[in-house]
């Protein structure tokens, strides 16, 4: 299996972060209640705290330490979707959940091949953190449809 170094993976995840706050941006300007707005307000900060962590992990390293590679979904077919539902918000929600799933996989995957505790400790937290950000866009798409009916 290929290696790569830490500071490689920790780079991807820290732009899938930043990539996260601006898409967050976007869709707090589609939300369609204050509530909304406020929720999605806090999931983007938090989504901004994950790459100030992760940029303070990856400057504590002195080596350059590898892992296996990990397989992922196509991330770019994300990106690619956001382009063509970018006025629907249930659309864009569902989007959301959708990588909030794809960035709890990746954390998953480094805490499992992580080999030091600090930083598997890390990752397991930014997995269940993702972990509950794709709930809450699951229950609000939830909420979306039933107020249709």
């Amino acid at each position: 299996m290929p290696q790569k170094t830490i500071t490689t993976i920790l780079e991807l995840a820290i732009g899938k972060e930043l990539a996260a706050v601006k898409f967050y941006h976007q869709l707090m300007q589609q939300a369609t209640t204050f509530e909304q707005l406020e929720a999605i307000r806090k999931i983007e900060l938090m989504e901004r705290r994950h790459a100030e962590i992760l940029q303070e992990y990856k400057n504590s390293f002195s080596n350059e330490a590898t892992i296996p590679s990990i397989d992922l979904p196509n991330l770019e077919e994300s990106i690619e979707k956001t382009n063509t539902l970018l006025k629907d918000f249930p659309g864009l929600l569902h989007l959301a959940a959708e990588r909030e799933e794809v960035a709890q996989l990746l954390y998953s995957q480094l805490a499992e091949h992580s080999s030091e505790a600090k930083g598997k400790r890390l990752f397991q937290k930014l997995a269940t953190e993702e972990q509950k950000h794709r709930a809450f866009f699951l229950d609000l798409i939830h909420q979306l449809n039933h107020q249709a009916y």
